[in-house]
């Protein structure tokens, strides 16, 4: 199932507010399934392990209803970070909840 990406009207690399936008509310245990991916993914950028340049930081991943949102400075890593992080979440889409769309930046009306 592939994943609608929708660049935000505001998307300032090395800046990344993301947002990912569920079929309905994940339970306790898809929640911490999706924390645990963001979090292996993070340490991945961390170790330079999307090219020379790695992540910055990250904040704690925050659910509300239909929506996670997540903030990570991706610092000067490759952009193949951001296709590997689309890749996974389709796995996490396909075997726990369904990702209807991410956001990459900040939409103004929300």
């Amino acid at each position: 199932m592939s994943i609608q990406v929708v660049i935000g009207d505001i998307f300032e690399p090395p800046d990344l507010p993301l947002t990912i936008c569920f079929a309905y509310p994940p339970d306790e245990r898809q929640q911490a399934a999706l924390k645990e991916l963001l979090e292996a993914w993070y340490l991945i950028g961390a170790h330079r392990g999307f090219g020379p340049g790695f992540f910055h930081s990250a904040t704690s991943l925050v659910f509300d209803g239909k929506i996670a949102l997540w903030h990570v400075d991706i610092g000067s890593a490759s952009s193949m970070a951001l296709e590997v992080l689309k890749n996974c979440l389709e796995g996490y889409s396909e075997v726990h909840v369904p990702i209807e769309e991410m956001i990459l930046g900040t939409k103004l009306d929300e």
